[in-house]
């Protein structure tokens, strides 16, 4: 075990250097001349149930789709669909994207596929398996460029973390720092790897060994294995099959988190997160307190972590 662990440990000393080298390689420029490859197209997934989940095409969808575009000039953005949205800002998202039209999938494997977010989780793989290229969820903002992540040969994914604050006694703190254990005042949990984000080759390895997992499929919709295939599992397979993907800590894409005090650095506070690619918006859980009915004039005039990323792309 402890020699598991040391190889483990050395792998992520690797990841963090390959990290410093892509920055450095970004600064250089080059990027600006690379090879790919993984192909530079997006893909956005998009109303497989008829009454779109009951939300309609929003605001944060559109600058979602034009941040990916300006922000990543891809030479395509394909928006996968069983039926097109109606409104205003999907007719503003038609100059940046491709509509494809689908049959959403009723099953995998032979298990049900009852909730339309399963149907997209199986839509997406099956996209990147086809294509390659860089799957975004529309409750994205895009902040820069995710090109240097396009020069490897392997399925790229962020680490998914839930966090929890607390105010911990002069004692504990310094215990912490001595053992240089995470930041005090702040613990996490690692969750899995988040399918929000997914860069990836066509026909990549880790991606058909992860699609066929669904083997095992059993959700029902929102019950205990929700999120089992779709994050944990890809955590778990991460940890086995470490040679075949390249996993991200969660400062590029998926934070801050979900938790109370992540969609308060979002929604409430306005931050700068450097190390950010994306901020990925957690609609499903601030759907109705946030997002809803927030209007380009508030995107303008509110300073918030969202609203001044997302103020450049109006």
């Amino acid at each position: 075990m402890l020699g598991f662990q040391c190889v483990c440990s050395r792998f992520s000393e690797y990841a963090r250097e390959g990290a410093v080298m892509r920055k450095l390689l970004k600064q250089q420029g080059f990027f600006e001349f690379a090879t790919f490859m993984i192909p530079n197209i997006i893909h956005f997934v998009f109303g497989l149930s008829t009454d779109f989940g009951q939300r309609p095409f929003l605001l944060i969808h559109y600058l979602a789709i034009k941040s990916a575009y300006e922000v990543n000039r891809p030479d395509k953005i394909y928006f996968v669909c069983a039926q097109e949205p109606q409104g205003e800002y999907f007719e503003r998202s038609r100059a940046y994207v491709e509509v494809v039209k689908i049959t959403p999938p009723d099953s995998i494997f032979g298990h049900p596929l009852m909730h339309y977010a399963h149907k997209a989780d199986i839509v997406r793989m099956e996209r990147l398996i086809a294509y390659g290229g860089i799957y975004l969820d529309l409750d994205v903002i895009c902040l820069k460029p995710l090109t240097p992540f396009l020069v490897g040969d392997k399925a790229v994914l962020g680490k998914l973390y839930e966090y929890f604050k607390y105010e911990p006694k002069t004692f504990l703190r310094k215990v912490l720092k001595f053992f240089r254990l995470h930041d005090p005042g702040e613990i996490r949990n690692y969750v899995g790897l988040c399918n929000a984000v997914i860069i990836a080759p066509p026909n990549d390895p880790f991606i058909l060994r992860w699609y066929d997992t669904y083997r095992y499929f059993r959700s029902k919709g929102h019950d205990l294995y929700w999120d089992e295939q779709s994050v944990q599992v890809p955590g778990k397979l991460a940890e086995i099959y470490w040679g075949e993907v390249d996993v991200l800590e969660d400062n590029h894409f998926f934070y801050p988190s979900y938790d109370e005090w992540g969609l308060r650095a979002l929604y409430q506070e306005s931050n700068a997160y450097e190390d950010a690619y994306i901020f990925h918006l957690w609609e499903s859980l601030v759907y109705e307190k946030h997002l809803q009915h927030l209007t380009e004039d508030m995107i303008r005039t509110e300073d918030t972590t969202y609203n001044v990323a997302a103020r450049r792309f109006l």
